[in-house]
């Protein structure tokens, strides 16, 4: 009786946990749509075809409908992993006949400010356009949108039409129909905070598990960014899951777990090299620790299956990704730091995210101080921060899920030399490691207080959501002045 009150008492918390999160989301998740959002709402239409595959389905030519869709996707997994992608001029008619079956017009680019924009927007024909392929986002495999996909159907069944999301995006500030168009990423925090508390009861103990999960579920940056098209919302999710996964020594699921996480962002590569680090340093405690030929061969059979498993975890990962990405393109995105590619130069200036570039000497200072400042974080105290963590991670005493916790923070530090260091969409995946490496290395009262300090973050936050962030300042200022 005593195991079943104390069972009751564990849901019980974890519901109001989960609880604070959905409110405090779901307010966030009523916010118009961001400008990034703006274009992703559209991708899993244009995806399958758009109003070339739908224009088809209306007239009955299902051959038609189902060959434009194969094209579509096939278009999307071939140049979608990649920034500023080079349309050869031959794929760029791939749609020539729908083009003139249904009229298409290259579309000029619509200002935020265009007082008419509504209505350039109701004119277009939303499908996928090749010659415009330059201006889309890289490293974002094609899983996210198809997870959208029955959030889009569910407005069509509610009879929301696009004028009304137009409408409510162009002249309010907060309406309930975001929460729709965002429903599979708010759903994909609900399952994150649940992973972090599964893990952390695994590792630590019970009132750890809820302090971090807590920590988690209510830091800002959460309940911001997880209802949030962005994909980082569904590939926190699917890498949480991959770690818990291993964690349990169940291999074959976690590189399920892994190839959708790495089919949702192509940052989820970042997991590898923390596996990898991971393994090392329990190779080195091996070496300097074996006392015993008996405790040495045990130990020596556990490092085996270990690394067999990770083996397979891999193995099965690289083949779940591949519906969702050319692993080509997906490969060549990921050494954009190491290589040189033809990039389309409409888009983004890739050149300039590469090692060569980041280390030039235009400054004065020499390349291999460049360097050091960049990807070792040796120009502001973040190094001596680095240094500690890097410490933490190799004493004995932690447990595997904070070790990999502090690995994974320490390895994003190279990435911010790109990508910058802000609280935003791109570090969402960081916060959850971050309140599982805390449940260890605080006190439960240290905790406590960490919890309350973010709680009241959360309410700055929450004050007032469309104005916690600068990507939403268009629809602001375009609702100001249409009031």
């Amino acid at each position: 009786m005593i195991h079943l009150d104390k069972s009751r008492k564990r849901r019980i918390w974890i519901a109001i946990v989960l609880g604070c999160y959905v409110v405090l989301a779901t307010i966030f998740s009523t916010t118009t749509l961001d400008t990034d959002e703006f274009s992703f709402v559209r991708e899993p239409y244009e995806m399958l075809g758009g109003d070339y595959t739908a224009g088809y389905l209306r007239k009955h030519e299902y051959a038609n409908a189902l060959k434009t869709l194969a094209k579509s996707y096939y278009f999307y997994w071939n140049y979608r992993p990649l920034n500023a992608p080079v349309i050869p001029e031959d794929r760029r008619g791939i749609f020539a006949t729908e083009e003139s079956e249904f009229g298409y017009v290259k579309p000029d680019s619509v200002q935020f400010t265009d007082p008419a924009a509504m209505e350039k927007y109701e004119r277009r024909l939303v499908v996928p356009e090749p010659d415009r392929f330059y201006s889309h986002g890289a490293g974002k495999p094609l899983l996210p949108a198809l997870v959208s996909i029955p959030q889009l159907i569910l407005v069509k069944l509610l009879g929301i039409s696009t004028t009304q999301i137009l409408d409510a995006q162009y002249h309010r500030h907060y309406d309930p129909v975001f929460i729709i168009l965002r429903l599979a990423q708010l759903l994909a925090g609900l399952g994150s905070i649940f992973l972090v508390y599964k893990i952390l009861e695994a590792k630590v103990d019970t009132e750890r598990a809820l302090l971090g999960a807590f920590t988690f579920a209510i830091f800002p940056i959460t309940i911001k960014y997880f209802p949030n098209l962005h994909h980082d919302s569904i590939f926190v999710f699917f890498l949480l899951l991959a770690v818990y996964l291993q964690m349990e020594k169940r291999y074959l699921a976690a590189g399920v777990a892994y190839g959708l996480a790495l089919a949702s962002k192509n940052v989820a590569i970042i997991l590898l090299p923390a596996l990898v680090a991971d393994f090392l340093i329990q190779v080195f405690r091996f070496w300097r620790g074996a006392e015993s030929s008996t405790a040495s061969s045990a130990a020596y059979a556990r490092l085996r299956a270990r690394l067999a498993g990770l083996a397979i975890m891999g193995a099965v990962a690289f083949v779940t990704l591949l519906p969702f990405a050319n692993p080509i393109s997906y490969a060549q995105e990921i050494l954009t730091p190491f290589i040189t590619r033809p990039i389309d130069h409409r888009g983004e200036n890739v050149s300039q995210w590469t090692v060569k570039e980041i280390v030039g000497n235009d400054s004065g200072l020499s390349p291999q101080l460049k360097f050091a400042k960049k990807f070792f974080y040796f120009d502001d105290l973040g190094f001596l921060f680095l240094v500690l963590t890097l410490c933490l991670a190799f004493q004995r005493p932690l447990n595997s899920i904070t070790r990999l916790s502090l690995i994974l923070m320490v390895l994003y530090l190279p990435m911010a030399s790109i990508f910058g260091l802000s609280f935003d969409w791109r570090t969402l995946f960081l916060v959850p490691f971050f309140a599982m490496a805390a449940a260890e290395l605080l006190q439960p009262r240290q905790l406590r207080w960490l919890a309350a300090a973010t709680a009241v973050l959360a309410l700055v936050y929450v004050s007032d959501p469309s104005k916690t962030d600068n990507i939403h300042k268009w629809t602001v200022d375009q609702s100001s002045r249409a009031h």
